[in-house]
């Protein structure tokens, strides 16, 4: 099978289960798509305005669709945008990111502990220690390794005493 059989065929399935529906120009004026295409930065949003040029100027929804390589939903969708929100409807969304671990009372309270370990009731922290205590006393509800990449983040680390022979004479050492 060629690919321009393929190509072809592509468009007409699309042209075929395209249901017809045309931007609104009420919303913008070919000028203001050519301005705002000119001046934005976002690429995604290129193409959106591209395709919404393209069919104000008469091209039908199908070779738009093939041209930018989106399916004929996604155009569709477009469209629908364009329809209802204008230039600010093609513009990129932002992507919810993801939550913080700890709150700002929850970190304030660790930094605290860590600063002040007798208010957890021991004269120092370990990394398992200040995590089972956190858990137990309902303080916070973190991954261990999620605590300690924020007790680093915040300037503390681990301090291991190095063992001392039990018969040394202290003289020699110093």
């Amino acid at each position: 099978m060629s690919d321009v059989f393929r190509f072809s065929s592509l468009v007409f399935l699309v042209y075929i289960s395209m249901r017809e529906i045309s931007p609104n120009p009420d919303n913008g004026s070919l000028e203001e798509l050519e301005i705002a295409h000119k001046s934005t930065a976002d690429r995604k949003m290129m193409r959106r305005l591209l395709a919404i040029k393209m069919l104000f100027l008469g091209v039908a929804a199908s070779i738009v669709a093939a041209t930018f390589s989106v399916d004929h939903r996604t155009l569709r969708r477009w469209i629908e945008r364009w329809n209802t929100y204008g230039l600010d409807g093609l513009a990129t969304q932002a992507k919810a990111s993801r939550s913080r671990a700890l709150t700002p009372d929850q970190e304030a309270t660790i930094l605290d502990l860590l600063s002040h370990p007798k208010k957890g009731s021991v004269t120092h922290w370990t990394g398992r220690s200040l995590h089972g205590y956190l858990q137990d006393h309902h303080i916070a509800q973190l991954d261990y390794s999620t605590l300690i990449r924020f007790v680093h983040t915040n300037g503390f680390s681990l301090l291991v005493p190095r063992p001392q022979p039990v018969k040394q004479d202290m003289e020699e050492r110093q």
